[in-house]
């Protein structure tokens, strides 16, 4: 009693400070919200306001900026994309800005401007600096310098980074102007052409012009050997001369990729000695004085199942049936004689009127994922978007539709087959769908799961391994949820 309720004064007391601590938190963005305002307010009027005689034309960016970051404090966890990456940069785009303005209009130093112009007092200051220690051109560049590096950090850590990728798209002339930025830039190939409209289903659908076009029907019948049908041949092309390179077969947009690319499964699944381990079980049980009959047998890839029915033993003249604990308390007994690593107990099997014992296969089976893409469970039990799992202890095909769990959890100790999973789930999908119906956003924090999908026609942009950009994708994402929303209300 008195340790839980510690416990109790304990976490009231974080709850306490945590909400101390917002407080705080959102007081200071309060004041720098009213500044900011404050700020924007002061630059009416005929005379020239303070704030542009000390920062120049960038007078009202910096009050936005302050705005911005009071909104940050107080919203926080609701702030999103912005972070202080973002802010640092909006700071140091304004005063390079400021400084680069003077150093373009001054060539040596003179009086501080009080009228604004030339970036204000502040733009002088520094821009006299580095025109004292430097020299022109390279005070030049170094306040330039500074400005695409404030930029960098702006755009990466701002939403800005779609603007830029939509703005590609509405004036030609923008890709061609960023386009020597984005290949220096950490930020341009993963995320610059990744969320636009079409997410970059054209350019990565690019192919030379001597690119010949062929139908999986095609494909699969130059596979076989077979002759196509007649609605589907083409016509009797020349066969290439000795030497010339053969040509390359691509696959068109909204062509899936044909199963026989997988390997077929191995076939049959099970223990060759299934008959002697249903005497073992049944001899084993009744040395502990619990008989039992097994009923039934199902094989799967790993493990085999035995359906166990208890029967009856004499106790004080009277017949009663075996009492399933007394079976499920045997399982280590049975291990030890079937000389199994461990034995499962399922007791009772749903929907069954036995007990289901799991013995692992001296033989394990290898799952392929052609045979669950092959099996009638995919169109009956999967719908649209059916994720192939694998298959029971009876080898019948596991799948599961996504629209059924939107939020999954894969968990499991090492080497139990997560990343498997994960692979072939993605594989799935990638078999039934093309990249017109179905798209990716996948975030590796590891580095070492996913990157290998890099390059698919599905995935928007490159694998996300960089935490600092895994908030603006998710916010991407909020983004393209709630338009849905919007537009299935206005249906």
């Amino acid at each position: 009693m008195t340790k839980r309720r510690n416990s109790e004064t304990s976490d009231w007391s974080a709850l306490m400070q945590e909400a101390r601590d917002s407080f705080s938190t959102e007081l200071v963005g309060l004041f720098f919200v009213l500044a900011g305002a404050a700020a924007l307010f002061s630059l009416r009027g005929a005379t020239t306001p303070w704030l542009v005689r000390m920062l120049g034309w960038t007078a009202p960016w910096f009050a936005l900026s302050l705005l911005l970051l009071g909104l940050v404090l107080i919203l926080r966890r609701r702030a999103g994309y912005w972070s202080a990456e973002a802010l640092i940069g909006a700071e140091m785009t304004l005063l390079s800005a400021a400084a680069l303005t003077y150093i373009n209009h001054n060539e040596v130093t003179g009086p501080a401007p009080l009228d604004g112009a030339d970036g204000g007092v502040v733009g002088w200051a520094l821009g006299s600096l580095l025109l004292k220690v430097l020299g022109w051109w390279p005070a030049w560049f170094l306040a330039l310098g500074l400005l695409l590096v404030g930029l960098t950090l702006l755009i990466r850590y701002t939403p800005l980074i779609y603007l830029v990728a939509y703005a590609g798209r509405l004036f030609p002339v923008v890709p061609a102007f960023f386009g020597a930025l984005r290949d220096a830039l950490p930020w341009g190939h993963d995320h610059a052409e990744a969320y636009s409209d079409d997410g970059g289903v054209d350019e990565l659908w690019t192919l030379p012009e001597t690119a010949n076009f062929v139908t999986a029907a095609e494909m699969d019948a130059d596979d076989d050997g077979d002759a196509a049908p007649a609605s589907t041949k083409r016509k009797a092309k020349p066969k290439p001369k000795s030497g010339a390179p053969k040509p390359v077969k691509v696959r068109a947009p909204g062509e899936l990729p044909p199963v026989d690319i997988l390997q077929a499964d191995g076939g049959s699944y099970g223990s060759t000695d299934v008959r002697h381990m249903q005497q073992l079980i049944e001899t084993t049980l009744e040395d502990f004085s619990v008989p039992v009959r097994v009923v039934h047998i199902e094989t799967g890839p790993t493990v085999t199942q035995f359906g166990v029915e208890p029967l009856y033993v004499e106790r004080a003249g009277q017949k009663r049936k075996v009492r399933v604990s007394r079976i499920v308390s045997l399982a280590d007994d049975l291990a030890l004689a079937l000389a199994a690593p461990a034995v499962r107990m399922e007791a009772p099997v749903p929907g069954r009127p036995y007990v289901g014992i799991e013995v692992p296969n001296t033989d394990k089976a290898l799952v392929g994922l052609r045979g669950l893409l092959e099996s009638p469970a995919m169109g009956k039990d999967g719908g649209a978007l059916a994720l192939p799992l694998g298959r029971d202890t009876s080898g019948k095909p596991v799948v599961m539709d996504l629209t059924r769990a939107p939020h999954m959890l894969i968990a499991g100790q090492t080497g139990s087959g997560k990343s498997v999973c994960i692979n072939t789930i993605i594989t799935g999908l990638l078999m039934q769908h093309g990249p017109e119906s179905l798209r990716f956003v996948m975030i590796d924090p590891k580095m070492v799961e996913l990157p290998g999908y890099n390059g698919i026609p599905h995935l928007m942009g490159k694998v996300i391994t960089d935490m600092d950009q895994v908030m603006g994708a998710l916010t991407w994402l909020l983004i393209q949820m709630d338009d849905r929303y919007q537009m299935f209300r206005a249906a």
